[in-house]
């Protein structure tokens, strides 16, 4: 009986031509955690690769400057939207404030090879930023019935989805109302929900929280006032 042997070539080429059947482009996309970079803290690149067998994917980096430190490296599967994806992660660490330019990262597979796009950093000295992301009430309604229970949403544009946690936001609750914490996903403070709140008003009348300024490190919330009629 014959064996058939199964050499790197020929499993090689076995998933180049899967891959090409499906017809699908080989894109890579990049996205930075935090948006905010400063000095001694650690930031991810992370770049998403529409290619399913992690395993055969390699990367060449551009050259690093001397105050970028590269921490970590890792090429991992993952499932997106159903689909097969390889991740492709770097943790990375500024030892100096500054913009920094990386080239084009070059990204290695059996269906072929695919570029990033060049990144700027911009990294901060840890007392010169103050970031200021836009926050608001997002859909909270002007009025409400006794006894109703609704979801009061805080979202801000721009900001970094790690910190600080929704509890952070809680404001003092007024009397007449039962107001708690609603719990938050990891896709919904990534989208940029920093806190959901439950609302249970027990009697009619007005239900105010005063505008608020918060600061978290080298953040400040701006957050504006909320006003809604309890009939």
């Amino acid at each position: 009986m014959k064996k058939l042997l199964f050499t790197p070539i020929l499993l090689f080429l076995l998933i180049s031509h899967a891959f090409a059947e499906e017809e699908n482009e080989l894109t890579a996309t990049s996205r930075i955690s935090p948006r905010t970079l400063t000095v001694g803290e650690q930031f991810t690149l992370t770049i998403t690769l529409n290619y399913p067998s992690a395993e055969y994917v390699n990367v060449l980096t551009p050259p690093f400057p001397p105050s970028l430190n590269a921490d970590r490296f890792v090429i991992f599967p993952r499932i997106i939207d159903s689909e097969p994806h390889t991740i492709i992660e770097f943790r990375f660490t500024a030892n100096a404030p500054g913009r920094i330019s990386l080239d084009s990262f070059t990204i290695l597979t059996p269906a072929g090879i695919v570029d990033t796009s060049p990144f700027v950093f911009n990294i901060y000295s840890a007392d010169s930023v103050n970031f200021t992301p836009r926050i608001f009430w997002e859909g909270a309604p002007r009025t409400i019935t006794a006894g109703e229970r609704v979801t009061l949403t805080l979202r801000a544009n721009g900001w970094n989805a790690q910190q600080p946690p929704p509890s952070f936001f809680m404001p003092v609750v007024p009397r007449g109302v039962i107001l708690s914490l609603s719990s938050v996903s990891p896709e919904e403070r990534e989208s940029g929900i920093a806190a959901k709140f439950t609302l249970i008003p027990l009697t009619s009348g007005d239900f105010r929280l005063p505008a608020r300024s918060l600061q978290h490190g080298n953040t400040r919330f701006e957050i504006p006032s909320l006003f809604i009629r309890i009939n």
